[in-house]
């Protein structure tokens, strides 16, 4: 995790980098500045691990309206049926 001295020290090369670009001009430090940070931002918003997507719904085939809608199919437990027992003969 960074600091806000990392943060600042970022920020401050990075608007550095800007006034060169621009020419080296004078007064426009804020505007740099402003620049910089807005960019280090985002740039670290983009970067932050996001929570998975949810799956989507399924969707269901047809509708009441149109008469098309079948309910879905409850799974119905089948009972086993008992094993056979057999008479044990004794001799």
């Amino acid at each position: 995790m960074r600091t806000t001295e990392d943060t600042a020290i970022a920020i401050r090369e990075r608007a550095y980098h800007i006034w060169e670009h621009a020419g080296r001009p004078d007064g426009r430090a804020e505007e740099h500045w402003f620049r910089a940070a807005q960019e280090h931002f985002s740039a670290a918003s983009v970067t932050k691990p996001t929570a998975k997507p949810k799956k989507a719904a399924a969707r269901k085939t047809g509708s009441a309206a149109d008469g098309n809608a079948t309910a879905p199919r409850k799974a119905t437990a089948r009972k086993r049926a008992a094993p056979k027992r057999t008479a044990s003969r004794q001799p």
